[in-house]
């Protein structure tokens, strides 16, 4: 097997694995769900996707691109991220 395939292969591996685990939003839902029930997991879950949605806009309008040619602006992505993350409590 060739260079090439062995790390197609590995990488196929790997991606299927990532596919399978649940993430954080998985985790962040069920909290929700068990502690809240069904109304506040829907509406997490609403909220996840929007923000899954959200982000593949921005991706795709080159936001990715953007940060990646402006540090100071990836500071202020962080920054940002931080403060929102401080007031969800996590």
């Amino acid at each position: 097997m060739g260079a090439v395939w062995s790390s197609l292969l590995a990488a196929v591996l790997v991606l299927a694995l990532l596919t399978v685990v649940p993430g954080p939003d998985v985790a962040v839902v069920t909290r929700v769900a068990l502690g809240s029930g069904r109304l506040a997991a829907a509406r997490t879950a609403a909220g996840v996707a929007a923000g899954c949605l959200v982000w593949g806009v921005l991706t795709a309008a080159g936001l990715a691109a953007i940060l990646a040619a402006s540090a100071p602006a990836y500071a202020v992505v962080k920054l940002v991220g931080a403060a929102y993350l401080v007031f969800l409590g996590v």
